[in-house]
């Protein structure tokens, strides 16, 4: 595995580096456009009633809250930014035609995953808030060995889905096709990806909160990262060869004597 992240992450900072003017202004409008229509529409819009438990009594508008939010890292905004990110690894420079173009060739995939997404994550955490609040009175072991079941399903699903905008945009081929090439590279590398998902959640709960630094530098670093991620353990099985990445913290204070 340290082999793996060592790699993954010294390819992740030097592409994103390479591009980091015009990825903090992508970051910037993936940020604020998404959020502001989801604030008018919490502010509009009463909150749907899909949760009635005693023991969460306000459940229903902190998770549709995170519901919304979170979907917003399968949306098409967040799934152009693999095309991005795919390009950079390639050592192209990104340019924000690739970001649009991303947005249109992914549009109606991304839409579509969100839906089946959303759909697992509803059901996942109304079985996990079911249990725990029909259990409470009289048998709340049992509903907690129940909703730590449901728990380990869904993030068994996080990590088989973790890779799959990488394998869609890198390969062009269909979510189903995705989601088990997806499937194959997480379950073959567990620890490595049991890792990046802990990564995936700490960023998407920080972009969820409004912590700035989260917003301005992360949504494209992390899809860099699951990109270099998916290309890494493609390297490791030998289905592609990547050039070495040799610049080193000088490369990084004397940009101008860089050499690639």
């Amino acid at each position: 595995m340290g082999n793996l992240f060592g790699r993954t992450l010294k390819y992740s900072f030097w592409n994103y580096y390479d591009n980091l003017g015009i990825y903090f202004i992508i970051n910037f409008l993936w940020f604020v456009f998404p959020h502001f229509f989801l604030i008018l529409s919490w502010r509009v819009y009463p909150v749907p009633n899909l949760f009635n438990f005693s023991v969460f009594p306000r459940i229903n508008e902190h998770f549709m809250f995170f519901l919304l939010s979170y979907a917003l890292f399968f949306s098409p905004l967040s799934a152009a930014l693999y095309r991005t990110s795919v390009r950079a690894a390639g050592k192209t420079r990104i340019t924000f035609k690739d970001y649009f173009k991303g947005i249109k060739a992914i549009f109606f995939k991304s839409l579509f995953f969100i839906v089946i997404h959303s759909l697992i994550t509803v059901f996942s955490f109304f079985n996990v808030f079911f249990y725990i609040d029909k259990f409470s009175h009289f048998m709340p072991l049992a509903g907690a060995v129940l909703s730590g079941i449901v728990i380990i399903f869904y993030l068994a699903y996080l990590i088989a889905a973790l890779y799959i905008f990488p394998a869609v945009v890198s390969e062009n081929i269909s979510l189903w096709a995705g989601i088990k090439k997806s499937s194959w590279a997480a379950f073959t590398t567990l620890p490595f990806s049991l890792f990046n998902l802990l990564i995936f959640l700490l960023i998407a709960l920080g972009s969820i909160v409004f912590v700035v630094p989260f917003v301005i530098l992360m949504p494209a670093f992390y899809a860099q990262y699951n990109t270099e991620s998916w290309l890494s353990i493609k390297e490791n099985y030998g289905e592609i060869t990547r050039n070495e990445e040799n610049r080193s913290f000088r490369d990084f204070v004397f940009p101008w004597s860089s050499v690639r």
